[in-house]
This record gives C-alpha cells, structure tokens and sequence, in this order.
C-alpha cells in the first residue's frame, strides 16, 4: 500500500519564499552588473532623475529692488546654510547662463555666498553685489566683474586671469595669491586691499586706486600703472 504524503502549508510557504528570494537575488545581480563602473551625474535634467533629486529652490534677487532675478534648484540640506544656499544658487545660474547683469539696471544680490573653488569662468557678473563673500580659489578667469561690489571679498588664491575689473570696489578685499595676469583693473578702487603675493604680470592698473594697498611680493612685472595712486602702499 502507498502512502502519499502531502507538504504541509508551512513548508508550502517557505518553498514559495525561497523561490522568490532567488529571483530577486538574480534580479539584483543583474542590475548591478549593469550600473557597475557607471556614474550617476546629479547635474543631469529633473526629467532623467526625477523630482526628489532637486531638494530647494532659493531666488537670487536684486540689491536694491529685492525684485527676483532668478530662481535656482540646488541640492543642499533644508538646513544648509544661507551662505551655502546661496553659493550654490549661483553657481547654478552661471551655469544655465542666467543674465544677471546690471545693464538693464539689475544688480544681482550675492552677498556673503559661499563659492569657494567655484567655477565661475567666463561669468557676467558685472555689477553684482559680492561684499563679502567667499571666493576662495574660485575659477573667475574671463569674468565679466566690471563695477561688481567686491567690497571685503575673500579671493584669496582665486584665479581671476583676463577677468574684468574696472570699475570694481575691491576696498579691503582679500586677493592675496590671487592669479590676476592681464586683468582689467582700470579705475578699480583697491584701497587697503591684500594683494600680498598676487601675480599682477601685464595686468591693466591705469586709474586704479591703491591707497595703502598690501602689495608686498606682488608681481607687477609689466603692468600698466598709469596714473594709479599708490600713496602709502606698501610694497
């Protein structure tokens, strides 16, 4: 006589979940191998990667109106600070080619931003306020900074190549070490700045005011300091 014996619900279940674990794991598998050696790029549209990947909007707005100029997504902590957020705001719009140019009378707010080791070359910054703001070995090579207000700014090693200049209040500015070959400094108002160490090689001086300026170990090797005031600099 032949006795059949039937797996009771229990065993049932953990054969069914034992199946199921190994199609994951082979699923899983599958999927690794495919992303492996690849890299997510967060700089991609919202499109690509959904709404979660962009966690705050923050505006730039003008000095003087408070008016909007620009609206950035940036991906920094709800507490982030708003030196951060603002830093990054703009590094945002200087990459989607925001104008944020004074021309039509705007004059873009970015003061006290944090944009150390930015990469700002070639920007249209012209008129923007940076008082005070964090530009330590940021890349401004080609920017437009005709009278931005760079008052007490920190450029300390930026590198601020062919950039413009003139007409800049750069009073009190830290650009010490900075890269400033062949900028246009003409008429730019550098009274007690720190220019200790900075490479000024060809850079265009004329009119520029340097009153007690920190020019020691500065490089002016052919610069062009045509009528620049330079009564009580030290060098």
């Amino acid at each position: 006589m032949t006795i059949e014996t039937r797996p009771s619900a229990a065993h049932r279940i953990a054969t069914e979940l034992a199946a199921e674990n190994k199609r994951l794991r082979a699923e899983n598998s599958g999927l690794s191998q495919m992303l492996a050696g690849q890299r997510i790029d967060l700089a991609q549209p919202r499109a690509e990667l959904g709404d979660t990947t962009m966690k705050n909007a923050h505006n730039i707005t003008d000095r003087f109106t408070g008016s909007v100029i620009f609206t950035a997504e940036i991906q920094v902590a709800d507490d982030a600070p708003m030196a951060l957020r603002l830093g990054a705001a703009t590094a945002v719009a200087v990459a989607a080619k925001a104008d944020l140019r004074h021309a039509d009378l705007r004059h873009a707010d970015l003061s006290g931003a944090d944009l150390r080791h930015a990469d700002l070359s070639g920007a249209d910054l012209s008129g923007a306020d940076l008082r005070e703001a964090d530009l330590r070995e940021a890349d401004l090579s080609g920017a437009d900074l005709n009278c931005a207000d760079l008052r007490r700014a920190d450029l300390n090693c930026a590198d601020l190549r062919h950039a413009d200049l003139s007409g800049a209040d750069l009073r009190h500015a830290d650009l010490s070490g900075a890269d400033l070959r062949e900028a246009d400094l003409r008429e730019a108002d550098l009274r007690e700045a720190d220019l200790s160490g900075a490479d000024l090689n060809c850079a265009d001086l004329r009119g520029a005011d340097l009153k007690c300026a920190d020019l020691r170990g500065a490089d002016l090797n052919c610069a062009d300091l045509n009528c620049a005031d330079l009564s009580g600099a030290k060098s």
